[in-house]
């Protein structure tokens, strides 16, 4: 249950509009709504602003990590991303906006809701288990932490997120995982720093179909020593995907895609344990949800 919020604001309604429940805080002229739906470990809070501010010059600040408000559907909003590790209870917003009389610092607190991640043990055969002492398995690892921060300011997509294949998905997101045999293996496939499952896992057959989330630039397209064949697709405004463990590639980096645009067939390549499609979303760099960005991206 949410925590009663304790904060020095005038609080002005939270209620329940199309896109859910919605906090609603006024400062002078400006009003700042947050949709608390998805507010949740690994999910994202969408906050909004009236009247319109300087897109670009205005940043919304959670747990030190500066989010800009750019141009989206419903007008102009932060996506703000909710690491999964992050504890239900109070949150606290900083806003950063240029007004007449300069910078302006504002701070607007919201309640994170309960969720809970199950946890998976896997065990890694001898194979897998010699892939982790490669020298190239860290550096792998670090170039794919650089890729997934890719910032473009534009949305380079239209239309909603689709999932990279037909069958539905283990909800794996968040999970804690261990790996006997091996381990922190989720934090050296992407120089992450938790062992909690990045994404969703599609288990189907090798040599299905995987076709691009929504429309993007690719900016990585290569075999990696443990995620396998990988693509990873900038999606623009701190929006990118990871796909990992194809069988083959059929795209490159530096190629524009569309949504639904095939990437390559799936496999088993890299640590997997079974022939399957990883999907993971990285806003800003932290992973979140796939199934909340297809509900907020819509």
């Amino acid at each position: 249950m949410r925590r009663a919020l304790t904060v020095a604001l005038a609080f002005l309604a939270c209620g329940t509009g199309a896109s859910g429940e919605e906090l609603v805080r006024r400062f002078g002229q400006l009003t700042a709504a947050i949709d608390l739906t998805y507010a949740q470990p690994g999910g994202i809070a969408v906050v909004r602003f009236r009247p319109a501010l300087w897109a670009g010059s205005t940043f919304v600040i959670f747990e030190g990590r500066r989010v800009p408000v750019l141009p989206g559907a419903g007008g102009q909003r932060a996506l703000v991303p909710i690491p999964a590790s992050t504890p239900a209870g109070d949150g606290l917003l900083g806003i950063e906006l240029y007004a007449r009389r300069g910078l302006q610092r504002l701070r607007l607190g919201f309640p994170i809701g309960e969720r809970t991640f199950s946890e998976r043990t896997q065990t890694l055969n001898e194979e897998k288990r010699a892939l982790l002492r490669q020298p190239n398995a860290l550096r792998d690892g670090r170039r794919l932490m650089q890729a997934v921060r890719t910032f473009t300011n534009d949305a380079l997509w239209r239309g909603p997120f689709r999932p990279p294949v037909a069958p539905p998905p283990s909800e794996t997101f968040g999970e804690r995982e261990s790996y006997i045999g091996g381990s922190p293996v989720e934090m050296m496939m992407d120089g992450g720093t938790s062992e909690q499952h990045r994404g969703l896992d599609y288990a189907v057959a090798v040599g299905q179909l995987v076709q691009a989330p929504a429309g993007g630039n690719v900016v990585m397209a290569e075999p990696l020593l443990l995620t396998g064949n990988t693509v990873v697709i900038d999606h623009g405004q701190g929006i990118v995907s990871m796909l990992c463990h194809l069988s083959q590639l059929d795209v490159g980096a530096g190629e524009r895609v569309e949504g639904r645009a095939r990437l390559g067939l799936a496999g088993d390549t890299g640590v997997a344990q079974f022939a399957h499609v990883h999907w993971a979303v990285y806003l800003l760099g932290i992973p979140v949800d796939p199934n909340v960005v297809m509900k907020v991206l819509e």
